[in-house]
């Protein structure tokens, strides 16, 4: 991202400004994306082990 941020200044450094914060939107968009995606897997997980967890104390209990 640095790389790139350079890079844009050099090109032009009037519109250098703006392209660095669209390059910043786009990589914050990609992260916060990443993030939902492990933040859903994290809480499919949980609700598995979970949904695990009861059918063995059902079966204690039997």
């Amino acid at each position: 991202a640095w790389e790139d941020g350079v890079e844009m200044f050099r090109e032009s450094a009037l519109t250098a400004p703006w392209r660095c914060a669209g390059n910043n939107v786009r990589l914050g968009k990609r992260l916060l994306q990443e993030l939902v995606e492990i933040s859903r897997d994290a809480l499919d997980d949980l609700s598995r082990v979970n949904r695990e967890r009861k059918a063995r104390i059902d079966l204690m209990d039997s």
